[in-house]
């Protein structure tokens, strides 16, 4: 899984998705394969209200990582319950620029067509990273019903996931696959 591609730039806070989203003040979500085997949290930061790779931020806050809580069920393979919960050595402070995200309960059904947003600092392209000075991306993307998905991913595509992005692939949650994957908490 790769970061998103395509997109444009916007401003930090104008949208519930474009800004730092942690489910409450102690935690924040990433993906599974991001944290590896790793359970040793020395060294692990979770920056919050950054809209720059490089340069200023004047929203963002940091926090040290308590406790690395990864998904029981991943499948490095096919990334397969590819979450994790990260716990934050102290609270945050909700702002207009740090907000709590809203996740959809277990069983939750995304139909074809429907619009979501996709956020990142990946790919402008499918060959050219967004440079690190620039600022954080998004892009509206449709859910691709699963039918669809399960025949252009036979065997990567699962019923924990759902798959978005634009037929011709310049637009959507990462360049190597239009899936963007989810998983309901256990």
């Amino acid at each position: 899984m790769k970061e998103p591609v395509g997109g444009w730039g916007g401003m930090m806070g104008q949208r519930p998705g474009f800004t730092s989203t942690i489910p409450v003040k102690k935690s924040s979500l990433t993906c599974r394969h991001v944290v590896f085997l790793s359970t040793i949290t020395a060294g692990w930061q979770v920056h919050l209200g950054r809209d720059r790779q490089q340069g200023s931020n004047p929203n963002e806050v940091y926090r040290t990582v308590s406790r690395i809580i990864r998904h029981p069920n991943y499948v490095a393979s096919r990334f397969d319950y590819d979450v994790a919960l990260l716990k934050l050595s102290t609270p945050v402070q909700f702002t207009n620029y740090i907000r709590p995200v809203c996740l959809a309960a277990d069983g939750s059904v995304f139909g074809g067509g429907t619009t979501c947003w996709v956020t990142g600092w990946g790919y402008i392209h499918p060959d050219i990273p967004l440079p690190a000075n620039q600022m954080l991306r998004q892009a509206s993307v449709p859910v691709v019903s699963d039918s669809r998905c399960s025949k252009l991913y036979a065997n990567e595509f699962t019923s924990n996931m759902i798959c978005a992005g634009v037929p011709q692939g310049d637009i959507g949650p990462c360049y190597v696959s239009v899936s963007a994957k989810h998983s309901s908490s256990n």
